[in-house]
């Protein structure tokens, strides 16, 4: 059995060549850092979930739910982000929501005549390549509005366009993400988004304050 502490240096030597030290624990997190030579190929896998207690599942459903919001007019797209979303082991539950449009996406968010949820969602994550409103457009309606302004935006496209990065990056996206990639890389990075967003970065959500 490994004892890992919070106060001592719990690296692990394998060989002479290998060291893998703890870089921090947060609740059920380890975030682990590997040294090696760079001719030795280092690559990641995670170990099999294992089974919640009951005590475990009763404070995931105290924890604020992680709210998504997905905008995707590609059912196969939407359906392989919202299964790397449900495989994501966060402290907290996620909640995924999906748009098939940019106006359904603006009109959930509360922009123009419709009711303003109580507080937007944790995330967006929005296709570039939409029909009528494309994701661009909506990134701009976002990053003007005063109740979304903060609220973390990242673009999909399956497109590598590095103009297309840059207009995105200078409209106010967070990130930009390539659906190009094979499956099980872009299912690893929609991982790490919501690790980020979810997790280790928490960002301010404004109330709206109903009369």
């Amino acid at each position: 059995m490994l004892v890992l502490s919070r106060k001592r240096d719990s690296a692990i030597h394998i060989g002479a060549d290998i060291r893998v030290k703890i870089l921090g624990i947060r609740g059920n997190h380890v975030k682990v850092g590997v040294e090696a030579p760079e001719a030795i190929p280092v690559w990641r896998a995670e170990l099999p979930p294992r089974g919640q207690t009951s005590e475990d599942r009763a404070a995931l459903g105290r924890e604020e739910p992680f709210e998504v919001l997905l905008v995707e007019d590609d059912p196969g797209h939407a359906k392989l982000i919202c299964g790397a979303f449900s495989e994501c082991r966060l402290p907290r539950p996620i909640d995924v929501a999906v748009a098939q449009t940019g106006e359904f996406a603006a009109e959930s968010l509360g922009m123009g005549v419709g009711q303003r949820p109580a507080a937007p969602p944790g995330l967006v994550l929005l296709d570039l390549h939409l029909p009528r409103m494309t994701g661009l457009e909506l990134l701009m309606r976002i990053r003007t509005d005063p109740f979304l302004h903060l609220t973390p935006v990242v673009m999909l496209s399956c497109a590598n366009d590095d103009a297309a990065v840059v207009n995105c990056m200078d409209a106010g996206a967070n990130a930009f993400v390539s659906k190009a990639s094979d499956p099980r890389a872009f299912r690893t990075s929609i991982a790490r988004i919501a690790d980020f967003w979810g997790h280790e970065c928490r960002v301010p959500r404004p109330r709206c304050h109903r009369k």
